[in-house]
């Protein structure tokens, strides 16, 4: 449904200035991304409202966001399956409660996998080159120290999956 639609909206724009576009390839990956990410913000938001921790669930989702953004990590073969499993993650964070010392000692975990592993996966994802990896890693663990400001169990959950997510299970 996504990809349809993406699809048809390439294809318009494609048509309507020919000369001046990208090709339609290039911009249906572009809107499915952009589609993706408005699908599974709506559906945290939704569960949010109806769980009563939409603060939770959307700090939870900016934090995701952010530390996927620049550490990389596993990407599903369908965006159905980055969908689904996105939202869930963000949604189930939200419904556990960490103490303060377990918020510290899942955030120490987080730095240390990205560390270790980040930026993964990128790639064939992104067009920076490898020289600038180090940045990546660094905004990474930085991501994760702002975090501790805030001291929030979700936040500090989901950015813990995050980093899980850029461990390559194939090189071990």
């Amino acid at each position: 449904m996504v990809t349809t639609l993406a699809n048809n909206i390439a294809e318009y724009i494609k048509k309507q200035n020919p000369e001046q576009t990208a090709s339609v390839q290039v911009m249906r990956f572009a809107l499915e991304g952009i589609f993706n990410s408005l699908i599974i913000l709506f559906i945290i938001i939704f569960f949010g409202i109806i769980m009563g921790n939409l603060k939770d669930c959307l700090l939870a989702s900016v934090f995701f966001m952010g530390l996927r953004f620049v550490s990389g990590g596993y990407h599903f073969k369908t965006s159905l399956q980055c969908t689904i499993v996105s939202s869930s993650i963000v949604i189930l964070a939200s419904l556990f409660s960490l103490n303060e010392s377990l918020i510290l000692t899942v955030s120490f975990a987080t730095i240390i996998l990205l560390l270790i592993f980040a930026p993964s996966n990128i790639e064939n994802h992104a067009r920076i080159p490898k020289k600038y990896f180090i940045y990546l890693k660094l905004a990474s663990i930085t991501i994760v120290l702002i975090s501790l400001f805030i001291m929030n169990s979700s936040v500090s959950i989901i950015l813990f999956l995050q980093a899980l997510s850029t461990v390559d299970l194939l090189k071990w």
